[in-house]
């Protein structure tokens, strides 16, 4: 047998399908099945069988904890929720190994529920430990915040000069606009098309203290909102690039550990984790790809690959494209690091519609579960000539599969991007094309500088929001954040004479950015014109 290591991502999808497994298997879940929450709460767990707690709580309490998960095969991922008296889900927290810190807070008082539901087909014992504190308990002690403004929205100016005239319902009027238009206030900044005020609101329900705007905007700036005198309306206004996709995040009564981090209440978007709102901007990278349902859809088959240079036998998963037989081949080949990363986005189906439009041609795709471990300098070799002399091998001889490296990609984000980049530069004879999704986290600049031009195409796309800082294609790097590397990056492979296809879009190191932007990536190195 042949080899790989594969093995679960550290990251949690943004666009998970545990969340919505969760939703759906606990809406059909009996209230009679309910147990009243303890502080201790142990139990097993099994798929399709969710357990389910109450607990009476008052308007702005946090349930605070942390969940552990055990078992010889646990099973991954486990979602804990918190949900309201009518069934709607407040928030959520995936779990997918080590104790799982959650912090849900309550927007209303009542009775609400906290749900654990598994997804996979391995069970596990379950210990929650929690405990309740109020508003007052919670910021006891804490230090006060001196919110920073450094842009001026145009409404949230009006209304504070509503309010100090004295103007009879300015704020009711305010909010009625906000709850019709949804999410943040969005305002043009004059003479500047591409970038527009943002204002992130939150209504205070309860006793709240401060509120912490937690977005991938610059790190150096403080994002703690500010209130309008005399009302319950707290705001941060900031500049955002007026075509942007990107998840954030609301904290009252915040202490410096995200603990009560929620949606954004206005916002009906929500992220596929079920804990984040999602801002979406006109302009914003295409996701009708993977969101949309496949006219046909292929074929996803599990293996477990022997890995004689890395020591281990792990599980792949093999996509096979509607209406897949060896008589038709050769298929052009993909393989993607941080596999289930990139299923629980959507892939399969951006593969399925792509392929049915004519976009890409047909093609077998291998998701590698890769645990990450590759960033280390020492491993690194051995991951490249696993994947290039065991994986690929295994693969052309169990498909018909192209033997010509111009038809085989590789592809990932974050690390698993970097790693793209690497294996190929090692292995150009196998790998002809490299698909990196904010692959800066990975530095490849002084390898490929290095070392001489091999013949491999590349797509890199990164998003403006990319670990910290944004520049404006014409502004200096002042840091080497990832989005600042990638651009010295495409810089040393285009003066290098390589094949480069660079895009940046208004997203950040998130689920969301990726799942939106692999489709541009296929299209540029699988593509074959429209019909």
């Amino acid at each position: 047998m042949t080899s790989i290591m594969i093995v679960l991502p550290r990251l949690r999808p943004r666009r998970s399908i545990s969340v919505m497994v969760l939703t759906t298997l606990c809406a059909s879940t009996a209230l009679g099945q309910a147990r009243p929450l303890q502080s201790v709460v142990q139990g097993d767990l099994a798929p399709g069988a969710p357990q389910v707690y109450t607990v009476r709580a008052g308007a702005g309490e946090l349930i605070v904890g942390t969940f552990e998960l055990r078992g010889s095969e646990p099973s991954l991922p486990v979602t804990v929720g918190l949900y309201d008296d009518s069934g709607r889900m407040v928030n959520a927290a995936a779990f997918w190994g080590s104790p799982l810190r959650i912090g849900f807070v309550t927007l209303t008082s009542g009775t609400y529920q906290i749900r654990i539901a598994a997804e996979n087909t391995a069970g596990g014992t379950y210990t929650l430990r929690t405990e309740r504190q109020t508003p007052a308990e919670r910021m006891a002690g804490a230090a006060a915040v001196t919110p920073i403004v450094r842009f001026k929205s145009t409404r949230i100016d009006q209304l504070a000069k509503d309010v100090s005239t004295g103007q009879a319902g300015a704020v009711d009027r305010f909010w009625s606009e906000a709850e019709a238009r949804g999410g943040p206030l969005v305002e043009t900044i004059d003479g500047n098309d591409q970038y527009v005020l943002l204002t992130f609101l939150w209504k205070e329900m309860y006793e709240t203290h401060n509120v912490l705007a937690i977005w991938p905007g610059p790190t150096s700036e403080d994002y703690h909102m500010s209130r309008v005198p005399g009302t319950n309306v707290w705001y941060k206004s900031v500049r955002v690039f007026h075509a942007s996709r990107f998840s954030y995040q609301l904290a009252p009564n915040d202490r410096g550990d995200y603990l009560t981090a929620q949606r954004d209440p206005l916002n009906p978007l929500v992220g596929g984790d079920g804990e984040s709102s999602v801002l979406e901007m006109p302009g914003a990278p295409d996701e009708s790809w993977f969101r949309r349902t496949p006219p046909v859809r292929g074929t996803i088959t599990q293996h477990r690959l022997d890995s004689v240079l890395l020591k281990a036998t792990r599980d792949i998963s093999v996509y096979t494209p509607p209406g897949y037989a060896p008589s038709n081949g050769p298929y052009a080949l993909l393989v993607l690091f941080d596999g289930p990363g990139y299923v629980g986005m959507g892939a399969p189906s951006t593969l399925d519609n792509l392929i049915a439009a004519h976009r890409i041609r047909p093609t077998v795709v291998c998701f590698v579960r890769d645990n990450r471990s590759p960033r280390f300098p020492d491993q690194m070799p051995a991951y490249a000539a696993a994947m290039a002399t065991e994986l690929v091998p295994w693969l052309r001889s169990s498909y018909a599969v192209s033997t010509d490296p111009k038809d085989v990609v590789s592809g990932g984000y974050s690390a698993g991007g970097g790693m793209a980049g690497y294996v190929a530069l090692n292995y150009p004879a196998v790998f002809g094309n490299v698909l990196s999704q904010s692959g800066g986290s990975l530095n490849l600049l002084p390898l490929y500088l290095d070392a001489p031009k091999v013949p491999v195409k590349f797509y890199i796309d990164s998003g403006l929001y990319e670990y910290g800082p944004t520049f404006s294609p014409n502004e200096p790097a002042f840091a080497e954040n990832g989005i600042v590397r990638m651009r010295h990056f495409r810089d040393v492979l285009q003066a290098k004479g390589y094949d480069v296809t660079y895009r940046e879009t208004g997203g950040a190191h998130q689920f969301t950015h990726w799942a939106a932007t692999l489709a541009e990536g296929l299209i540029a190195l699988l593509g074959q014109p429209a019909k």
